[in-house]
């Protein structure tokens, strides 16, 4: 861990520094778990030791808050952080929600919770009926790259149980679900693209106007009165 911290996180961090007022979280990884799972498959490869790791990522947290910049794991679920990955100081808590599976992968309310609460760090954008069209589409047009973005895409598009089948249609949504965050007290969500590009290595905004109506609309519906 020293090594590394000394080598690659503290020129990073001496950078990110310089832009502290622009800097909302400085992430040291993104979901942990898969990297001590039992099975942990093609994504990372094999598991690491799990008390070494959470060692390591300690480590680079307390260098994190050291720089005096705000620190965060992404974590795929809100239990991970309590679980797998306890105990870790970060100073802006962070996980994500795709409504996989009900106890496992659950949104908590944090609506009068103390600080720090946590953030969303991705959830979806995109309604099942869309996944089934744009695989249908794919699929006759045997474009093999789209389909690989689509089954990727496919784990963002469940319904939120606590939205009661108000996020099933394009139309609504990123309406429902960020009225819904905001009234549960998140002060931050991160939406995760819904946009399939044929080159997917296109750098840009990856929502489509549909989504992009409804994210402007939340923001006008929550942005604070001007004082007169």
């Amino acid at each position: 861990a020293d090594r590394f911290i000394k080598g690659t996180l503290r020129p990073l961090l001496d950078v990110a520094a310089r832009h502290r007022d622009t800097v909302y979280a400085f992430e040291i990884v993104n979901e942990p778990y898969w990297c001590v799972a039992p099975v942990t498959g093609s994504l990372f490869g094999r598991a690491v030791n799990r008390d070494r790791f959470r060692a390591f990522l300690s480590a680079c947290v307390e260098a994190v808050n050291k720089a005096g910049l705000p620190s965060t794991i992404g974590h795929r679920y809100h239990r991970d952080s309590a679980d797998y990955f306890s105990g870790i100081p970060v100073t802006r808590p962070q996980f994500h929600y795709y409504a996989h599976s009900l106890g496992r992968d659950a949104l908590p309310n944090l609506a009068g919770a103390p600080a720090p609460r946590p953030f969303l760090g991705e959830f979806g954008a995109i309604t099942p009926g869309e996944i089934i069209t744009l695989g249908h589409h794919a699929r006759n047009a045997r474009d093999g790259e789209r389909l690989a973005q689509i089954d990727r895409m496919e784990l963002t598009s469940h319904l939120w149980p606590a939205a009661r089948g108000s996020d099933a249609v394009p139309a609504a949504v990123l309406r429902e679900r960020l009225d819904l965050l905001a009234s549960m007290g998140y002060e931050l969500a991160v939406i995760w693209p819904n946009v399939i590009h044929a080159d997917p290595t296109r750098d840009e905004l990856k929502l489509d106007e549909e989504r992009l109506k409804q994210v402007r609309a939340f923001a006008d519906r929550h942005r604070p009165a001007r004082p007169r």
